[in-house]
Formats: C-alpha cells, structure tokens, sequence
C-alpha cells in the first residue's frame, strides 16, 4: 500500500471525532513513515496512535526504517537520538522526534 503525504494530513486532520487537528511537519512524516511500514490506511493508524508500537506491529527492525524514512523526510543533517519512552506508541514518536529535533538531537 502505498500511503502519500496528502493522504495522511487529509485523513489526520479530521481523525479525532471530526476535530480539527492540524499536524506538524513532524507528525505528517511519522504518521506517513508508519503508515508504509505498518501497511495500514492512515485513518486505522490516527484510531489506534495511543497503542504501543509492538502492538500495532512494528519490530525492531521496523522502527529502524521509519526512523530513518523520517529522519530523510524532514532533511535532518544528523541521526535522531531518542530515549526509551518515545518509543511506545505514534504519539510519543512524535512528540520524541519533535523534542529532539528541536533540541538539536537530529538536526
């Protein structure tokens, strides 16, 4: 399945209950970057963004590609650095890559 951009930002705004929700550059890129690699339509991922990343199904080997699918995606000039904790589900990926990016941590 291949999942565009414009797909998840159309799907992501309105996900929660028909709010509006805009995403970061950040979050379109992580949400995008899990999407292929999960293989699920956005609106499935934006539903379940509060489930750990091993239970939507993503390994080890998996985070690695959509790390570094994200870190080509927003041009980072260095490797992103994350702790643990952002390492348990969509929204604390997010919020993990948000904080190192703007700290310096992978940019």
């Amino acid at each position: 399945m291949a999942v565009g951009v414009r797909e998840v930002v159309s799907t992501a705004v309105f996900a929660s209950r028909g709010t509006l929700r805009v995403m970061t550059p950040v979050a379109v890129a992580v949400h995008a970057a899990l999407a292929r690699q999960l293989q699920v339509a956005p609106a499935v991922l934006a539903q379940r963004s509060g489930d750990g990343l091993d239970r939507l199904g993503l390994d080890s080997q998996g985070l690695m590609r959509v790390l570094l699918e994200v870190e080509r995606a927003l041009a980072l000039a260095k490797p992103l650095e994350l702790p643990d904790e952002a390492l348990e589900n969509p929204a604390t990926l997010v919020a993990g890559i948000e904080a190192a990016v703007a700290t310096g941590g992978g940019a």
